[in-house]
């Protein structure tokens, strides 16, 4: 099961909609391959002029960066939009 907490003004502007989205779809497919977790949880919340999200498991090991192409294409696109 994935747990899901939304604590939001409003909605987000579409584009940063769409971004989070598929950010948080990348993120639990990751999960669900590589972790062997039994659960994830996701946290979606304001801060300022930021959208922030936090992706968690119980599963073993970590997001690492370099380790292969998935992580950083995806720091790669979120960088583009002033995120990460």
């Amino acid at each position: 099961p994935v747990n899901v907490s939304v604590d939001l003004p409003g909605r987000p502007a579409e584009a940063i909609e769409g971004i989070a989205y598929f950010t948080v779809s990348e993120l639990l497919q990751n999960v669900s391959k590589h972790s062997g977790a039994r659960s994830a949880s996701v946290e979606v919340w304001r801060a300022s002029d930021r959208l922030l999200i936090k992706v968690t498991d119980d599963g073993s090991g970590g997001a690492r960066m370099g380790g292969g192409s998935g992580m950083a294409g995806l720091a790669e696109r979120l960088g583009a939009v002033d995120g990460l």
